[in-house]
């Protein structure tokens, strides 16, 4: 299993205020996702349950070279929050997993995740491309 870990901010507010707690774009997201990692999933897997579970998209996930070794992954999701859609940028070393927001991300991580979701969208939006590819999914494996 993975370790989460919590901005110092987070500590901060929920022990200013136990019932409202704190409140951010990752915050679901990282309740969902230490109930998914059970230890019988992939990393990427268990982030993908997570964003199923608080009904976000998994955009991507990236290997990454953390600490000069092959043990790291960063993994954006895009979830709803207050109204708006928000990123949630998630990363692991290791057995260590950490959530945040855009203003956290690596920049050039952020601007591949914002023009992953333009292309998205746009492509969503384009019968002409999502006909043939939902035709050939088989049904079981559609979202």
């Amino acid at each position: 299993m993975n370790s989460v870990a919590y901005p110092a901010e987070m500590a901060e507010a929920v022990a200013a205020d136990p019932i409202g707690g704190f409140a951010a774009p990752w915050f679901d997201l990282a309740m969902a996702f230490e109930v998914a990692d059970n230890g019988e999933r992939t990393w990427a897997e268990s982030l993908r349950e997570a964003a199923d579970t608080v009904g976000g998209e998994l955009l991507f996930v990236l290997p990454t070279k953390a600490s000069g070794n092959n043990d790291g992954e960063h993994g954006v999701v895009r979830v709803e929050f207050d109204g708006d859609a928000a990123l949630v940028f998630v990363s692991r070393e290791g057995v260590d997993t950490a959530f945040g927001d855009e203003a956290e991300a690596d920049e050039t991580l952020a601007a591949f995740a914002r023009a992953s979701v333009t292309m998205f969208d746009q492509l969503r939006g384009e019968p002409a491309i999502l006909s043939p590819l939902d035709a050939a999914l088989d049904p079981d494996q559609r979202h």
